[in-house]
């Protein structure tokens, strides 16, 4: 009989598994490399950055989801374009906004999110219409199906 048992409050989160923190607009996964406790469970993560450098991040394993590189993988990144608005329509991984998308421009003051009824995100439950949102954003035509 072994001596070690499982802690009673031990988290989902493992070594080795692929994460994103648990917020919709989270683009980037992390692996996990550890998992500690420091007062609460916490992540030791790593990923690689743009230039192939090797960041590493601590993170509450509360604010942490398990995903797939398939999921990742078929998460949709849509560069646009027009005249002067450069942007992204990006699809959510992750949260009850898993499958929606938003859209993002450079033009738009802070993080970028191009927002309707002054909302601070409008998701998009189609493609179709987040590149409606895409156009109404360049055009100032009002685009349909998307919800706030």
């Amino acid at each position: 009989m072994s001596s070690l048992q499982p802690l009673a409050d031990a988290p989902h989160i493992r070594r080795g598994d692929l994460v994103m923190q648990r917020y919709p607009e989270q683009e980037r996964a992390a692996v996990v490399g550890a998992v500690v406790r420091l007062g609460q469970w916490v992540a030791v993560k790593s990923y690689t950055l743009p230039d192939g450098g090797v960041c590493q991040a601590l993170d509450s394993v509360d604010r942490l989801e398990v995903v797939t590189a398939e999921q990742l993988a078929a998460a949709i990144r849509l560069d646009v374009v027009h005249g002067t608005h450069v942007g992204r329509i990006v699809q959510a991984v992750v949260t009850a906004r898993a499958g929606q998308f938003r859209v993002v421009c450079r033009c738009a003051p802070g993080a970028g999110e191009i927002c309707r009824n002054g909302r601070k995100v409008t998701w998009c439950p189609s493609l179709d219409s987040a590149h409606q949102l895409w156009d109404w954003h360049v055009s100032g035509h009002v685009p349909v199906g998307s919800v706030a």
